[in-house]
This record gives C-alpha cells, structure tokens and sequence, in this order.
C-alpha cells in the first residue's frame, strides 16, 4: 500500500517476502503533485506544461524544434552538498533534427554548443572543417563505465527452426565481425562477448568457484563449455574470408540434421528448406544485416530481410511474431527486477513481456531469483557472472557490438573534470 503521511512523507508497505530490490523500485517512483493534475488528462498527450520540483522549470517550447530549461533561482536543494558545482547555467535549450547529418551541419555553423555523435563514419571522416582545425571546436572521445546494452541479433526460440543451440551457434559463426567492423564501422566498436558489455558484471575466463557454486546444480542442462571454455568466437582476419568459420558451421548444421543439397540446406528428416525471416524497423541497419545474409547464403541458408515501420515493429515483438530481429535491452548499474523481465521463463508467452527470445531455462530461473535476494554486491556480480556464462553459452542471440567511450565534439567555451565521470557525461 501507499500512504501520505504528511506534507513531505510517502510510507510505501511492502507484502512480507517482497525482494529487498523492492525498496529500490519504489524510490524510483516519481511523486506528482496531486493539485496540479487532478483536473487533467494524464493519459491524452497535450502542451500543458508540467510542474517540476528540479533545479529547472520548463520556459520557451516550440513544439518539434526546441525547449527551453530556466533555472529556478530559489531551488529548495541549492544549497545541498550532493548539488554543489551543479545547474550552473541559467538557461538550457534542446534543440531537435529529424535527421543526424542536418544536426550535425548546423553544430558545425555554430547553431547550438555540444554534439554528440552516434555515428562511426562521421565520426571517422566529418570533422575536417574550418572551425575544428583551428581549435575552436573540440572533438574528444571521452572513456566511461556505463554499461551497454544487450545487442544483438535475436533468434526466437519458440520456433522450431531455432530451438536447437547447435543451430544457433552455427549462424553465429556465420556473422563476421572483423569484416562489418573494419568495412562499416571503421574499428570504432568492440564485439559484445557478454550480455552485459563495459560492466562488471561481464564474465571473463573460466568460472570462479563461488560461481561454480551456482552452476553445479544444473551441470547436466547446461553445455559443458559454461564450465570449462571462455566464451569467444573465432576471429577472421576482416577480409570476408570465413571460410573456417563456414567449416564450423557447417559441423554444428550437420550435427543437428541439416545437410547440403545443390546449393540449398534442407532437413534430413522433414526436407524442408532452412529458410527464415530477419525483421528489422531502422533502415541504415540493412547494410549491416546483408553482409551476414550472404554469409548465411554461402552454407545454403536462405534469409529474408524485411523492413518494417515502428509500429507494426512493435506490435509484432509484442506477439513474438518474427523469426530474427535486432534489439537492444537497457542495462544498468544495478541489475535486478530487469534480468527477470529479459530472461524468466514465465514470460515465455506473456504477450509484450522483453523476453524476446523465448528463453525457458532452468539455470536461469534459479539465478534470476538468487539475483533478486542478494544482500551484498559481491553476491551480485557472482550471479551476474555465472547468468552471462549461461546466457551466452546458450547462443539465444549473435552477439553485436558496444563501444565504450562518449564520442563528443563541442564549442571552446566550456571546461569539464581533468578526470572523466564513470557512469555519466559530464
């Protein structure tokens, strides 16, 4: 139950038993002021601006093209310690682009301050212009902590075509990431060999034995190589040549009762062609998904890639109607309740649940609760450790990629920390 209890108090009453995660969850909650909306829509998207307790309040809004923070001179945390050197200007502007490229020329006519830029060609070959070369804009790749997301190419389990691991592991071989990173990418990026890339709670090497510990209960479902191999796939020197990786491959296809016939695999026991559909809603991604597709073409596999628009993209992850997709799950500094939403088998066929890929494994559950009950965070990144182990092992994705620095380039007219925050840009 909630309560007020008095002007400045909420009391939230947790059920006996509730995980300790629960008392964080409730502190995310944000408070709204009662007075102030009870006599609005809060469901029905309007401009009303709404009323903010932070250190800014919303000014100036062109609804599509900019908003306008101003600070509140009389902010009622101003003079506490953990807001000290903070909101030190007095007006901040967002401005919004439809489109990258038209941002970044206006960046580069001194429209607005800071860019920040989420592309590795214009970040490799954009910035040779007049301003840049002189010194007045600064272009800095700034280190950080923050975890990335899970990404990645998503194989749905629930599928026949997807449900053996050999399969999926063999597709994953197929994906050529020294090539896509040297030939699109221009090396910006680090291939993901953890569901949790950039974190702690990326597991290395072979398990330790406190996550021995946590594994040994289900030695027996689980594949050997969680125990005694480092995750990792075989590197190709970048130049498209793959031809070991096809041999790898095409082993794990055989095994499971795949074979070649002319230049098609079939089944060997039902004969049906080995044929999927790749969905994917953004359209620069085509020119990474093909690449692949060939490579799936070259050991007889036949991937159909189709865009689709945002809406439909949703509703259709929403019913788990796709064969592969490309996805991205948010990830943080303090796992808990998300893992469940990610990878319990529970919502294996809870319609809109994260659990994308039909996981449905008991090794997962197990963790997954132990997760949610933990009293230190040395049991954390233990858990965290020995749930990656199982997750990657298991191959419910091909693994993408993450980068691990702030790609920022700004006006010379502000300083920073000599040394970078680890968790935020600052």
């Amino acid at each position: 139950s909630v309560a007020a209890i008095d002007t400045d108090t909420v009391r939230f009453t947790l059920k006996s038993g509730a995980a300790k995660q629960a008392i964080f969850r409730t502190g995310e909650l944000p408070v709204l002021p009662k007075h102030f909306w009870e006599s609005k829509d809060f469901e029905t998207s309007s401009e009303v601006t709404p009323l903010l307790s932070g250190p800014y309040k919303i000014g100036k809004v062109d609804i599509g093209s900019s908003i306008t923070l101003e600070r509140v001179p009389d902010f009622w945390g101003k003079d506490l310690n953990v807001y000290q050197g903070r909101f030190n200007f007095d007006q901040v502007r967002f401005d919004f682009y439809r489109d990258q490229s038209i941002a970044f020329e206006a960046f580069k006519s001194d429209e607005f301050d800071i860019f920040y830029d989420y592309t590795a060609k214009n970040w490799a070959q954009g910035y040779d212009f007049p301003a840049l070369n002189s010194g007045k804009v600064i272009k800095e790749a700034i280190p950080h902590s923050i975890p990335s997301g899970t990404q990645g190419f998503f194989f749905n389990t629930r599928r026949d075509l997807f449900s053996d691991r050999r399969v999926r592991l063999a597709l994953s071989h197929l994906f050529d990431f020294e090539w896509t990173n040297a030939a699109l990418f221009h090396n910006a990026y680090t291939r993901n060999l953890s569901y949790f890339p950039n974190s702690r709670y990326a597991s290395s090497g072979l398990p330790s034995e406190a996550e021995l510990a946590l594994l040994e209960p289900f030695k027996t479902q689980l594949p050997a190589s969680v125990f005694n191999k480092e995750f990792g796939f075989e590197q190709s020197k970048g130049d498209g040549n793959i031809r070991k990786k096809m041999r790898a491959a095409m082993d794990l296809l055989k095994e499971a009762g795949w074979k070649l016939d002319g230049k098609q695999l079939i089944h060997t026991e039902t004969g049906k062609p080995f044929e999927f559909e790749f969905i994917y809603r953004q359209a620069g991604l085509k020119r990474i998904i093909l690449p692949f597709i060939k490579n799936l073409e070259r050991v007889g596999i036949k991937a159909n890639p189709r865009l689709v628009e945002s809406a439909q993209y949703k509703a259709r992850l929403d019913n788990f109607d796709f064969d592969m997709m490309t996805f991205v799950l948010s990830q943080g500094n303090a796992p808990s309740y998300e893992q469940r939403d990610y990878y319990h088998s529970d919502l294996v066929d809870v319609e809109g649940s994260f659990n994308y890929a039909g996981i449905n494994n008991p090794a997962i559950d197990a963790l997954i609760a132990q997760l949610l009950q933990v009293t230190s965070e040395r049991e954390v990144i233990t858990i965290m450790h020995a749930l990656d182990r199982v997750l990657l092992n298991e191959h419910y994705i091909v693994p993408n990629w993450h980068i691990g620095v702030h790609r920022v380039a700004y006006w010379d007219r502000f300083e920073r920390l000599p040394e970078p925050l680890p968790y935020k840009l600052g």
